[in-house]
């Protein structure tokens, strides 16, 4: 499956090294459970590219360096290259500073979050992940669960709107907080779901 998803990609204009990355994490979010992030999003990636909402082999650009705040554009590459650079950033920024915030716009689906980190874990940092602000996502189902009943989780540190937002725009209620067990997978090598190797 994940040759199948490579050489789609690879047709679609991605260079050979972000064709497997994508690949290996679409595929890995299956074996994890999370199947709304992984091989079915194929098709949508696709459409994004002919549709010119995806530029293959973007890499992340600076467009703003504050030191321990670094706000990256994506260039609209797929999601999960643009994510792995941006976290590459803050473990860098980590070195120096004592924390770190990088944020990146532009950005396309970068998949099933909990992928992204182990790296900083390897590297002696604690990694926050936050998907797209509060009223912005579609609800979706929470893990283990039917129905579409929230936002995408955790739900981000949120700040009051403003008196005036539009009603789509303002932050939903905090989802019910439930477990997430299936996320750890991609740091127990002994989970029947999970690869026994990570890269």
């Amino acid at each position: 499956l994940e040759d199948v998803a490579r050489a789609l990609f690879a047709a679609a204009g991605a260079p050979a090294g972000e064709a497997a990355h994508v690949a290996r994490l679409l595929v890995h979010a299956n074996l994890c459970g999370h199947d709304s992030h992984g091989v079915v999003r194929i098709p949508q990636y696709l459409r994004n590219v002919r549709r010119g909402r995806l530029v293959p082999g973007a890499h992340v650009t600076v467009l703003r360096d504050h030191g321990a705040a670094l706000r990256l554009s994506g260039g609209w590459g797929f999601g999960q290259t643009a994510t792995a650079e941006a976290l590459a950033h803050g473990i860098e920024r980590a070195r120096t500073h004592h924390a770190v915030a990088v944020g990146v716009s532009e950005l396309n689906h970068n998949g099933r979050l909990a992928d992204y980190l182990a790296p900083a874990l390897e590297a002696g940092h604690i990694r926050l992940l936050f998907a797209p602000p509060p009223g912005f996502n579609p609800p979706v189902a929470p893990l283990g669960r039917g129905g579409r009943r929230s936002e995408p989780e955790p739900p981000p540190p949120r700040l009051s709107p403003p008196a005036r937002a539009p009603a789509a725009f303002r932050p939903a209620p905090p989802p019910r907080p439930h477990r997430r067990a299936r996320d750890l997978c991609a740091f127990l090598p002994s989970s029947p779901r999970a690869p026994a190797t990570h890269s």
